[in-house]
């Protein structure tokens, strides 16, 4: 551990100290992405409705993203769940939005930046700039995978990080100041949840298939918050959960095995889900990872460090950056048509080469620009009992 320990020396997280554990969750979730973005290096892209189990993998590498936001749930959703739960005061808003901001928004205009010059678009309005610079593009019809497509997800998370300390503001007005209990908490994360999956019910069924009107309203509707916020409700229950400790939980929390082992029928149903041709099935898939993601994000809190953390603790510190500059490494490359034939060992060969790229990049991007932004940040976290959380966003 010691290479996780010099790379991440001062760099905070949840509490006083980053988890290794939850890092090495990152880890797994920015390899997947980078995975299934890899297999467009052959210039071909794998056909969605396949169930041939090559096509499956590759196609739910990008199930990654909902490891980063069953983690963005646990972790940004603590300190408003916890005071919520006590009847504490609410983190302060000001302090919180200029340390998000401050955790996300560099790093990514920078990445942005380089795709502009170097993979420049077709055409390009004025208004679009601001627009994506401020992470507001999923709220535009057409413009949430326009410039930069990773930056879909950023979009998501920028509108939760909105969402949290706004609705925990709402149930703090309707409540009072006195502490909620764990059960109601959970009812109100389920009723959450279930509003969630009938908005990508509805969206889905407007806006089918993958025609120019649907892929142009995806954005706004079907890859929405609403659609997507039962994603961020699994790390929602988890919070809860710790703190009420009821015996099922204790005892499946004692046996990350068993957690890991009951995420695996629901990341492979979600995987058969997302090869459908039905528009509303295809969506729900991701109800399936999400429960998956949750399951893995439980196991991950509750295990020991072990000696594979080692190795994949570093990469999940710098795992914002290799989402970022992974796909512009994919970008140049496909823009100069340097490609990796098909062949036996073409996948494995174009996921080393585009790691092999873009890893540099992400710890370049870690070490200058992410890391002294956490330090300086620190100095402003002066939140009652539970401080916000500083993970890497999907």
């Amino acid at each position: 551990m010691r290479v996780y320990e010099a790379m991440s020396v001062d760099a905070p997280a949840a509490g006083d100290r980053r988890s290794p554990q939850l890092d090495a969750v990152r880890a797994l979730a920015v390899l997947m992405v980078l995975a299934g973005h890899a297999y467009l290096l052959g210039g071909t892209v794998p056909e969605q409705t396949s169930r041939a189990p090559g096509d499956l993998l590759i196609n739910a590498g990008g199930s990654g993203i909902w490891l980063f936001f069953a983690l963005s749930g646990y972790l940004i959703g603590a300190p408003f769940v916890r005071a919520l739960a006590d009847g504490s005061p609410l983190p302060r808003l000001g302090r919180y939005a200029l340390r998000r901001g401050a955790r996300i928004l560099p790093a990514y205009w920078l990445a942005l930046a380089v795709v502009l010059v170097v993979v420049p678009p077709v055409t390009l309005d004025w208004w679009q700039l601001p627009l994506h610079g401020a992470l507001l593009h999923n709220l535009v019809p057409g413009e949430g995978q326009a410039l930069f497509f990773v930056a879909w997800t950023l979009g998501i998370e920028a509108l939760f990080y909105a969402f949290v300390p706004l609705g925990a503001l709402a149930v703090r007005r309707a409540r009072g100041p006195r502490p909620i209990d764990a059960s109601s908490l959970m009812a109100g994360i389920g009723v959450l949840w279930g509003l969630s999956i009938a908005w990508s019910v509805w969206a889905a069924r407007a806006y089918p298939g993958e025609g120019v009107a649907a892929v142009e309203n995806a954005d706004a509707f079907r890859l929405s918050l609403p659609a997507l916020l039962s994603a961020f409700c699994p790390g929602l229950l988890l919070i809860v959960a710790e703190r009420a400790r009821p015996r099922r939980y204790a005892w499946l929390a004692a046996r990350p095995g068993v957690a890991v082992a009951l995420a695996v029928p629901f990341a492979v149903g979600g995987m058969l889900l997302f090869a459908a041709s039905s528009s509303v099935v295809f969506d729900l898939s991701h109800q399936l990872w999400s429960v998956a993601a949750g399951l893995v994000v439980l196991a991950a809190l509750e295990s020991p460090p072990r000696r594979l953390l080692r190795l994949v603790a570093p990469l999940g510190l710098v795992s914002y950056g290799l989402y970022l500059w992974h796909y512009v490494a994919l970008l140049v490359l496909r823009d100069l048509e340097l490609s990796v034939q098909a062949g036996p060992v073409s996948w494995p060969v174009r996921i080393a080469l585009l790691l092999a790229i873009s890893l540099p990049f992400a710890v370049a991007s870690w070490l200058l620009v992410e890391r002294p932004l956490l330090r300086r940040t620190a100095r402003w976290r002066r939140v009652p009992r539970a401080p916000v959380a500083e993970g890497a966003p999907a």
